[in-house]
């Protein structure tokens, strides 16, 4: 019992510790970078396969339905040297508030590069 109470707190611990080094990462980000608008080249967006619920009950059951996920991909040509940067999010639930066109913040970083969504 104790040692599955340990292995479940390490586990925790160990999402919990990625999370926030992806954060502090971003935050480190943010704090250094150079903020540019970067134009909307692409956006993807996908629905997880629908499943249903076959099972036999008194009551209906709605369908369980998978979300809809997306990712946008931007891009910044520095107007000095011309170099093209592409920032990618990260696949992200729901559907995309930005379209092919629009401008979204994005730093530019020597720790990377991040795109933020709104």
């Amino acid at each position: 019992m104790s040692t599955t109470l340990i292995l479940i707190l390490v586990i925790v611990l160990l999402c919990f510790s990625i999370f926030m080094a992806r954060q502090i990462k971003r935050y480190k980000i943010k704090r250094v970078g150079t903020q540019v608008m970067a134009k909307v080249v692409e956006v993807h967006s996908w629905q997880e396969p629908t499943i249903k619920d076959y099972s036999i009950q008194s009551k209906p059951v709605p369908l369980v339905t998978g979300g809809w996920q997306y990712e946008v991909i931007a891009e910044w040509a520095n107007p000095t040297n011309e170099q093209t940067y592409i920032f990618t999010s990260e696949r992200k639930k729901g559907l995309p508030s930005s379209k092919k066109g629009d401008y979204l913040p994005a730093y530019i970083s020597p720790k990377g590069n991040y795109l933020e969504l709104l």
